[in-house]
């Protein structure tokens, strides 16, 4: 026995899809695109003389079929994950931290919201942040924060910025981001204060 790839036609940006995979009597695999649908999308007719093999559920950008794919039932996309992430330029790798040195005093982080299909979702949100550790201002909406608060998020993301006082006088913060409504939606992330001698600012 051997193995082949089997060619399916791109997903599309915006819809879903199933294809049919079959095999006739002669033993030739096809594949049989369905029809992209916003909602709903709808099994494509196996013809006579094809026996189904397996379906499989195209998302929205959808680059590489996986198992998790094969034989899955379309559900409404509902927001499912969090992603926060900082600014790979204050990555420092000797320490897996993401660290403002002697002579950075800003920062941004980014919220995201994916769906079960890895996309991003647009809902209405009710984000509320505390600080877990540390100090600092964070700035979102024009708005600025020193403590805990709660802001609404109209699409799938949002750039907030965290800024330290320059006499190093804020302790590396731990901030903890989650959706009211949502406890799938939570996540942390830590930056590390670094005073003039370069030292983590902890105390």
């Amino acid at each position: 026995s051997g193995s082949y790839s089997i060619p399916f036609a791109a997903a599309s940006t915006t819809a879903y899809r199933y294809d049919v995979v079959t095999i006739d009597s002669s033993g030739t695999v096809t594949v049989i695109t369905g029809t992209n649908s916003s909602t709903n999308p709808v099994m494509p007719t196996v013809p006579s003389g094809q026996l189904e093999l397996f379906y499989v559920l195209i998302p929205p950008n959808t680059t590489q079929i996986t198992s998790s794919l094969i034989n899955k039932v379309y559900t409404t996309p509902t927001p499912t994950t969090l992603s926060i992430t900082l600014p790979s330029s204050i990555f420092d790798s000797s320490t897996n931290s993401y660290v403002l040195n002697s002579t950075t005093f800003t920062t941004t982080i980014t919220l995201k919201v994916f769906d079960q299909y890895n996309n991003l979702i647009s809902r209405q949100y009710t984000f509320k942040v505390k600080w877990l550790m540390g100090s600092g201002t964070l700035t979102v909406n024009g708005n600025n924060y020193t403590s805990d608060f709660s802001f609404l998020l109209n699409s799938s993301s949002v750039v907030l910025t965290y800024t330290r006082l320059t006499d190093f006088s804020n302790i590396s913060p731990i901030i903890q981001f989650s959706e009211l409504n949502n406890s799938a939606l939570i996540g942390t992330c830590q930056i590390v204060n670094l005073d003039a001698a370069g030292n983590g600012i902890f105390q």
